[in-house]
């Protein structure tokens, strides 16, 4: 069967940070209520350099995706046109996307996390000294390089407006765990879910949290994956089975071992490597 090819002109109406922008302000007013609770808790969770760092870093990310934008959809288009069969725009196609798309996320971030190329562009993501919900913001300069993951799903013939939703909302879904305010959640949520809990142990500087497998065996720690780096390793984002997850005791020592200079947010945006210092 022959299917229309799509060409620019048929999508350059959409734009893939749509979702974002309409969510932005809720999340700079779940960040003030972040702040607030912290103040009254007498708890560090933010600095001023730190914050305008984080938010330079989100700003910068969202312009150059603006002038990026051509190049991802003619990527989009080209692949788009190779798939055998095309996918309808229903309610299911969402969440086959979703389910698809957040398995090759997963691999993508778990490779930015083992290859040094990849990490340099995920680095920035570690760079904060806090672990905040404006860590979310800090996204890196470079990460559109990362259609390559994606492509797979682009050659299912998914609809390009269903592609970048779905894109969006898996991107929008790592806002809220990024915090230290929400402790561990029912074990059905921490089973099949990403929690705030996980994601403080893959962030996590604490030593018996650094390079752990997702099985969180104190005796299998992970291989240095990039010359000895001691970066978070990827500890049970999406992994079922035995989940890793901080311990209710622990006070959660965040960022990276090697800050890359928290306030600099150019040097952090375009961050080329994770090598030792």
């Amino acid at each position: 069967m022959t299917h229309k090819k799509l060409v620019l002109e048929d999508i350059t109406s959409l734009d893939f940070t749509t979702v974002i922008w309409i969510a932005a302000p809720f999340m700079f007013l779940m960040v003030l209520i972040e702040y607030l609770i912290g103040r009254k808790q007498k708890k560090p969770l933010y600095t001023g350099k730190d914050f305008l760092a984080s938010l330079s870093i989100g700003i910068g990310n969202l312009i150059l995706n603006g002038f990026m934008k051509t190049g991802v959809f003619i990527v989009f288009l080209f692949f788009f046109n190779l798939a055998p069969f095309r996918i309808p725009p229903t309610w299911w196609s969402f969440v086959l996307c979703l389910i698809i798309l957040d398995f090759f996320r997963y691999w993508a971030h778990r490779i930015a996390h083992e290859q040094r190329f990849w990490w340099s562009t995920h680095v920035v993501h570690h760079s904060s000294e806090h672990y905040n919900l404006s860590v979310a913001f800090r996204l890196s300069w470079t990460q559109n390089l990362k259609i390559i993951f994606f492509l797979p799903v682009v050659l299912m013939g998914f609809n390009p407006f269903v592609f970048f939703i779905v894109h969006q909302i898996e991107v929008l879904y790592q806002f809220w765990i990024h915090t230290e305010l929400i402790r561990k959640l029912p074990k059905p949520i921490e089973y099949i879910f990403t929690t705030p809990s996980h994601h403080r142990v893959h962030h996590s500087v604490n030593e018996k949290y650094i390079d752990k497998k997702s099985d969180c065996h104190p005796n299998k720690s992970h291989p240095h994956p990039v010359d000895g780096d001691r970066q978070a390793v990827h500890a049970a984002n999406i992994q079922r089975g035995r989940r890793c997850s901080q311990k209710p005791d622990d006070s959660q020592g965040t960022s990276t071992v090697r800050s890359v200079g928290t306030a600099r947010s150019c040097r952090a945006g375009f961050h080329p490597s994770a090598r030792q210092e």
